[in-house]
């Protein structure tokens, strides 16, 4: 980051801050215990990701039904990481390194490249 000059801004403490222009945890989750009960409906619906194995070329329609499956099920992940990475900033390490430890595998669906060609050529073909 850079000040109106053009240098580098110096780090302010966090205190000296006015609240307002701090980033807000509540407001990706209210409290730890709703990012935990979160946490752990990820990683259980994680495994319904699974129905789709091997039949993402049996029709467009799957296809979509995965794509849309994998991206809410991301989505909410990403949301989980957010809150697990960026809460209380002040004292990140130290506070966050159980909820990291916990978040580091909700990794939803990862696609091979030449798999992601193929589905890419089928649909094409197919719409």
């Amino acid at each position: 980051m850079t000040d109106a000059q053009g240098g580098y801004a110096t780090a302010v403490p966090r205190d000296s801050v006015p609240v307002e222009r701090t980033w807000n945890a509540e407001s990706v989750f209210p409290s730890v215990e709703a990012w935990e009960a979160e946490l752990e409906a990820v990683h259980a619906d994680l495994p319904s990701l699974s129905r789709f194995a091997g039949r993402l070329a049996e029709a467009p329609s799957v296809l979509r039904e995965a794509l849309a499956a994998r991206e809410g099920l991301s989505a909410r992940a990403d949301r989980v990481s957010v809150y697990a990475y960026g809460s209380r900033a002040e004292t990140w390490w130290g506070a966050n390194a159980p909820r990291l430890a916990r978040a580091g595998n909700l990794a939803a669906w990862r696609v091979p490249a030449p798999a992601c060609e193929a589905l890419t050529q089928f649909a094409a073909r197919s719409m």
